[in-house]
């Protein structure tokens, strides 16, 4: 086994193709080709308005906003009182012209009304309610960024973008980084000095775990030990050198790189207390601290997911007191994904410590529960209403808690607002209409932002008041011109089980004729830890359009196994991943082929990146029969070499569970491949490193079984470089051109009349 890098070496049944560093070589050589498939990939790029951002004023009094993308680039002024708008500054208006001025275009400070932002290589300021712009003196500028978080750590490549940024404390006069092996602290005005003592080899500060007090005098950090996890290689092939880097990667059943919570006084410059976290197998998740500072509330997450426990910890000696705990069959959360963002965590704390909201799914379905402060549930608050998908707030006035509800049994991944009178456990239903919804409200909970959209409906985003019937439109998605956008089809069909009814979208290229025939491919994920199919205008629907663009029909739908539709029915796979997913997918294709005359199905792909790769692969063994071609990007190896944390989750440990994990191997049906496969990887992947890559493409070859390799240097899970943020168009290119030789499709005759 072998590469060749730049170009093409047959290596028995494989072939390894690098994809130029620098530029994008276009198979088929057609620019137009190429153009369209950009322009469907950035579509969002081409959308006005629908979106805003926005901040409310101080005195309660206003609504302050600005349209995305929206031209002109006016900021808003909306009366709360008579919802009247008045723009308070023009973008026509601005100096330098046609340079940007929304409040997209520069960093926002709510507290003062001022935007900044860059000029010609000067900083200037707006007051957004005065439209006073100013250019800003030399000294003012350098006092500015000074407060302004500073982007450092190239070393990082499980960072989005490959770079980290500093943490600030809550008044913005302090700053923390990481630096070699220490934490790092820089004042407002000053050089960053070390708030830590150096760590130990092999351990790690996670940077995503920072958490400061209210009055930032504390800052709390997990220090991870990876002392005797295993790291896997990756590699650049740059112009001075191959570059080769390193991240740490436990696999499955390994020993667990467990953290350990440090208090730091910042105003003291020195460490304060380690917590007793107890125990070795469990991932941490700090929360907050409490208001007057001596306490810090964090929760522990076991091993596989399913021990959820929430401590209380004395920021002074660091002893621990257990608020409650919940254990459950199921994991509660994916553990990377378990997020504690103020819409995300499933905890919402009451002001005053007086108590807290709590979300769990110990009844078979989503429900809201109030706690009272030492952990004792007090009551249940909402039963049968639907899914409880998000706490939005809690107004401590009117004792109301708001929540985002999957309500509709027709639509269910549709959310709507309620609203809960938590002191006579009541619901009002508070929206109307098809949409998922993100939802905003004022500090004072008199006024509600509401942003709703399908995958059919352009975005919307609307002002009403919690207090009257007032209500108004402040902005609409509108394509700067016509003909970019075709609408999916929405469809529902039955599983494999014949009761339980799935949910999918069908994209259908320019120009459709129902009485052709046409190609289809599956963009397929089904792994437990994401909903797949897009719920929202234009949000995730990048690849299907282009594809569909190129001629294809496109399919998404999300089987049993997946989230958001309770226990029951993400539970079908636990224990069992890889094992019964394909059978829903398959039947879903049926349906649709027995309904549609116009899919063809001896044409039938599927393609999908990370455990959709590994699901691909999977169709393509486990139905051979329906899945004739398919691209596996990035595959996931859902075995114990993969990382520990997305699977053991839904597999539970090796230990406990080895027939399933002998079963989810893929080694034992490599056998089965019937139809070209196509493989991508790249070498700067944190995820699904390199390696598995060609270790499944060495199955393969052992099977005697052809299949294709395309190895993209530099790239990371989601096919970009460093400090990109759209994936390289090539991984849509070949994908396209693999498909079109698969299925013997010459450009332009993608359909055949029945």
């Amino acid at each position: 086994m072998g590469l060749l890098v730049g170009g093409m070496v047959q290596l028995g049944y494989v072939s390894a193709l690098s994809a130029n560093p620098v530029a994008v070589t276009e198979p088929s050589g057609i620019a137009e080709d190429v153009a369209a498939l950009r322009q469907q990939i950035g579509l969002a790029d081409h959308v006005r308005g629908g979106e805003i951002r926005h901040f409310w004023s101080r005195d309660g009094a206003y609504l302050y906003y600005s349209e995305k993308n929206a031209a002109p680039e006016d900021i808003w002024r909306v009366d709360l009182k008579t919802y009247d708008r008045m723009s308070v500054f023009a973008g026509a208006d601005a100096p330098h012209g046609s340079a940007r001025t929304s409040l997209y275009a520069g960093t926002l400070e709510p507290e003062t009304a001022k935007l900044y932002l860059e000029r010609d290589g000067a900083l200037h300021s707006l007051d957004v309610r005065t439209g006073q712009f100013d250019a800003l003196s030399e000294a003012q500028a350098e006092k500015y960024r000074a407060r302004r978080p500073k982007v450092y750590g190239s070393r990082f490549p499980q960072a989005p973008d490959g770079v980290l940024r500093e943490s600030p404390s809550p008044d913005g006069s302090a700053f923390v980084s990481i630096g070699e092996t220490e934490l790092m602290l820089r004042a407002e005005s000053g050089a960053a000095h070390a708030l830590s003592r150096d760590t130990l080899g092999g351990h790690v500060w996670n940077p995503y775990s920072f958490r400061w007090s209210s009055g930032g005098r504390f800052l709390a950090a997990v220090l991870d030990d990876f002392s005797q996890s295993q790291r896997i290689a990756l590699v650049a092939h740059r112009q001075d050198g191959d570059h080769i880097d390193h991240a740490y990667y436990p696999p499955v059943g390994s020993r667990f790189p467990q953290g350990r919570v440090h208090i730091l006084d910042v105003k003291a410059g020195k460490p304060l207390s380690v917590l007793e976290t107890g125990g070795d197998d469990h991932y941490l998740r700090l929360h907050r601290f409490s208001a007057d500072e001596k306490t810090l509330y964090y929760f522990t997450l076991s091993r596989t997911g399913n021990v959820l426990e929430y401590w209380e910890a004395d920021v002074e000696s660091g002893r621990r007191t257990r608020v409650f705990a919940e254990r459950s069959e199921l994991p509660f959360a994916y553990p990377y994904a378990f997020s504690l963002a103020p819409n995300g965590a499933p905890i919402f704390p009451l002001a005053n410590e007086t108590g807290f909201l709590w979300l769990s799914e110990r009844s078979g379905a989503r429900e809201l529960y109030l706690y009272r402060p030492d952990g004792k549930p007090a009551r249940q608050l909402t039963n049968g209403l639907g899914r409880i998908h998000s706490i939005i707030g809690y107004d401590e006035a009117g004792k109301i808690a708001y929540v985002l509800v999957q309500s509709d049994r027709g639509r269910p991944y549709d959310t709507h607002l309620f609203a809960i009178d938590v002191a006579g456990v009541g619901a009002r239903k508070l929206t109307t209409g098809p949409g998922r919804r993100s939802v905003q409200i004022d500090p004072r909970y008199t006024h509600v932002l509401e942003t709703v959209s399908t995958p059919q409906t352009p975005t919307r985003t609307y002002l009403w008041s919690l207090k009257s019937e007032v209500r108004s439109e402040l902005s609409r998605a509108e394509f700067d011109e016509d003909g970019l956008w075709r609408a999916p089809e929405e469809f529902s069909a039955l599983a494999a089980d014949g009761r339980t009814k799935l949910h999918g979208l069908l994209y259908k290229p320019d120009g459709f004729d129902p009485s052709k025939r046409y190609p289809m491919l599956e963009y397929i994920y089904a792994g437990p830890q994401a909903v797949w199919t897009p719920k929202t205008f234009l949000i995730g629907g990048h690849y299907p359009r282009a594809l569909a663009k190129a001629g294809f029909l496109v399919m998404v739908v999300d089987g049993r196994g997946t989230p958001e539709r309770g226990p029951a029915f993400q539970g079908h796979t636990y224990g069992r991943l890889g094992q019964v997913e394909i059978a829903d997918h398959v039947a879903v294709i049926d349906a649709l082929v027995r309904e549609r005359r116009y899919i063809d199905p001896g044409r039938i792909g599927v393609f999908g990146t990370s455990f959709g790769g590994y699901y691909s692969m999977r169709a393509m063994l486990d139905a051979p029969g329906t899945y004739r071609a398919g691209v596996s990007s990035a595959p996931a190896m859902l075995s114990r070499a993969h990382i520990f944390a997305p699977v053991e989750a839904f597999m539970r440990l090796p230990r406990d569970n080895p027939e399933g994990y002998r079963l989810t191997s893929l080694d034992p049906l490599a056998d089965r491949l019937a139809g070209p496969l196509l493989i991508m990887t790249g070498t700067w992947d944190v995820n699904t490193p390199f390696a598995h890559a060609l270790a499944f493409s060495e199955m393969f070859t052992a099977a005697r079984k052809p299949v294709r390799m395309i190895v993209m240097p530099e790239r990371n899970h989601h096919f970009m470089r460093r400090g990109e943020t759209v994936r390289d168009i090539a991984w849509t290119l070949a994908i396209r051109d693999f498909f079109r030789e698969a299925f013997h499709i010459q450009s332009g005759g993608m359909h055949e009349t029945p």
